[in-house]
């Protein structure tokens, strides 16, 4: 039986690179492999950023594309994660009802509990705000000599130049 494939897609800041390679970290250790297109994933994973003004409508639009692809496979796993899945919440799975997965960056350790969830309920979300620290993740590098290290995680100094506390 060949392994599943994971398609990661991320928009945003360092800080979504580093949680994409820690969502890809996890899958890995359930066998899971990266693929180069959706078209070939049983798995595509959304990591997205609400910096930007057109952020949300750039994921909606990417959301539409994969309601095709779910319609040729329906045992596609489409997953949302980052800030928009964290703004929007079950809105996402109202608006694109072929998604299977809604959870904010808090919750990237409950991946594989959520992919047990996938078929048991019509989308699976997590969003709500957990207090403290994500436990260490296994993270698959990019650059095996270069990291991305959490210096806040959670923070909620609020300064001026970040939206972390807001989203």
């Amino acid at each position: 039986m060949s392994p599943k494939k994971v398609f990661v897609r991320t928009w945003g800041c360092q800080m979504n690179e580093h949680d994409s390679e820690r969502m890809v970290g996890i899958l890995q250790e359930r066998g899971y492999v990266l693929c180069g297109t959706p078209e070939e994933a049983d798995l595509i994973l959304l990591n997205t950023c609400s910096i930007r003004e057109k952020s949300e409508h750039k994921v909606f639009s990417e959301l539409g594309r994969y309601a095709e692809l779910k319609k040729g496979n329906p045992k596609l796993v489409i997953g949302v994660a980052g800030c928009v899945a964290q703004q929007e919440g079950s809105r996402i799975a109202e608006k694109s009802p072929w998604v299977s997965m809604v959870f904010g960056s808090k919750h990237i350790q409950d991946l594989p509990l959520m992919m047990e969830r996938v078929g048991e309920q019509k989308t699976v979300v997590m969003t709500e705000d957990l207090k403290g620290f994500a436990p260490t993740l296994p993270a698959r590098r990019k650059d095996p000599i270069r990291a991305w290290v959490i210096i806040t995680e959670g923070c909620e100094n609020f300064c001026s130049f970040c939206v972390v506390p807001y989203t």
